[in-house]
């Protein structure tokens, strides 16, 4: 019966990203949207991403712990998000402040085309390193 269940749900789950990617929609955001409906009450981090800072940059230091939230990837300007891209036959992930005059990311005074890229979370907080 718990088996029957847990396909039951993880089906549901499967439908609500494939919906949510046929309409353009951010799969993160409209699962907690469905959670928020269902009065499901889900803890914050559940669609947060942590990272580990490699390097100083914008006023986070190496070390430092970035919490990224995934269910918000609107961007704004000035703010630090984290993303992804095809790098030739690589897959990389950085995180870099978003450039709304130029609307690009910028890593390691590299700058990254917003529509070349996919952005994965905003910054919700950081734990400095001591």
């Amino acid at each position: 019966m718990q088996n029957k269940t847990n396909t039951r749900i993880v089906d549901l789950l499967k439908k609500a990203i494939d919906y949510s990617k046929e309409n353009n929609l951010n799969p993160f955001k409209f699962i907690k949207e469905l959670f928020n409906i269902a009065g499901i009450e889900v803890p914050q981090d559940f669609f947060c991403i942590d990272y580990k800072a490699d390097r100083t940059e914008f006023n986070i230091k190496s070390g430092d712990l970035l919490t990224f939230d995934r269910a918000n990837i609107e961007l704004e300007n000035n703010k630090i998000y984290y993303f992804g891209l095809e790098w030739g036959k690589y897959y990389i992930e950085d995180w870099g402040k978003y450039d709304a005059e130029t609307n690009t990311i910028i890593s390691e005074s590299r700058k990254f085309e917003v529509d070349e890229i996919e952005v994965i979370g905003k910054l919700k907080r950081y734990i400095r390193d001591l």
